[in-house]
């Protein structure tokens, strides 16, 4: 992902996000070139189920 990521960065200079990677798979998705995570998980925890 990080070279396909650096190819349309060539083409399309606009583009300056990759969103890959969650709270237990963020270290992997960094090294994957991921500048956008989401560790909702890490910071807040896990998400209670009282929406029922």
């Amino acid at each position: 992902m990080k070279r396909n990521f650096y190819d349309l960065k060539q083409k399309f200079p606009f583009l300056d996000t990759l969103s890959m990677g969650m709270s237990n798979d963020y270290k992997s998705a960094i090294l994957c070139g991921s500048n956008m995570i989401r560790i909702g998980t890490k910071l807040f925890g896990k998400e209670h189920e009282s929406y029922q």
